[in-house]
């Protein structure tokens, strides 16, 4: 956004295209040197004074709008689209213990936001029958399960561990829900335990960067593969609902110091019980998709090597 300077300059950059206005010569500009200016009723100070003016209007109308389109984009933001990336943000924002309030814009959220009462940490969006946000006379009401899970610790490689909502927060989170979903679409809450992803994978990584497994050469504390594996679980998988192949090997790829990376197999399995379904290009998955398990450890081929 403009200054009311640079509005001025503008206006004096316009007037030097025409020859006829040379007498109109922009001095240095304080209030002190319009009021003297001014004084001797000269044209060239009512021009400058002019030229001032609509600088400042022009400045502040630029202002008015650049507040107007955050208002808008807000506006567009608090707008559901119903995503399964709105439904993920929506049910994160629960706060366990906390009562609801309805804003002016018609959403329902809480006094105070404290992030530390938002126990929903991650989520999966299943879409069942119908189409998003659409619901008509002789069409069939969406439905949409919805699959939390709160943090439970670490494991001993310091890995967040995620386990299944209590029975008192489960129902607390359904009835937030149901005051915060739109009319016409049927939701229900999973209770149940978590998913967990089994995969296997080679890698071509560049040694100076990482070592074999996956740690940094400068801060072993630091496994990039699991850096990048707890990321597309996190802001991938969740968010959207789906296990994609592609995607998974293309959030491997950013991690620092792999080159290359084979999926060789890629697995699902909806409640940690052990058993598992293939996942082909993509799969929708029916639970959260928290918890990965190796079978056997990644095949590590140091790049300069081969």
């Amino acid at each position: 956004m403009a200054t009311i300077k640079e509005w001025y300059q503008s206006i004096i950059d316009e007037k030097e295209k025409f020859s006829s206005l040379d007498g109109f010569l922009p001095l240095p500009e304080t209030t002190e040197s319009f009021t003297n200016d001014l004084k001797t009723q000269s044209a060239v100070a009512i021009w400058r004074l002019s030229a001032w003016i609509f600088g400042v209007q022009a400045f502040n109308l630029e202002q008015l709008w650049e507040t107007k389109a955050l208002e808008l984009q807000e506006i567009q933001d608090e707008t559901p689209p119903h995503t399964r990336v709105w439904w993920n943000n929506l049910v994160r924002a629960f706060q366990f213990g906390d009562a609801t309030i309805v804003d002016e814009n018609g959403k329902v959220t809480y006094e105070t936001i404290d992030e530390d009462k938002q126990i929903v940490k991650l989520v999966s969006i299943e879409n069942v029958d119908g189409v998003w946000n659409v619901v008509e006379a002789n069409s069939t009401v969406n439905s949409v399960n919805i699959y939390p899970a709160k943090t439970n610790g670490v494991d001993a490689f310091g890995n967040t561990v995620y386990t299944k909502l209590s029975d008192p927060e489960a129902d607390a989170l359904r009835v937030y829900i149901d005051e915060a979903k739109a009319l016409g679409i049927k939701t229900l809450v999973k209770h149940q335990n978590v998913g967990t992803i089994q995969a296997t994978f080679t890698f071509y990584y560049d040694p100076k960067i990482i070592n074999y497994g996956g740690t940094l050469v400068d801060d072993t504390s630091r496994n990039i593969f699991l850096e990048q594996l707890n990321k597309f679980i996190s802001e991938d998988v969740n968010p959207k609902g789906v296990i994609n192949k592609n995607r998974l090997r293309s959030y491997l790829l950013q991690g620092a110091g792999i080159e290359d990376v084979d999926v060789l197999s890629l697995n699902w399995d909806a409640t940690s019980g052990g058993t598992y379904v293939a996942v082909g290009r993509n799969l929708e998955i029916n639970g959260v998709a928290i918890q990965y398990d190796i079978p056997l450890e990644p095949n590590w081929y140091p790049e300069s090597y081969i």
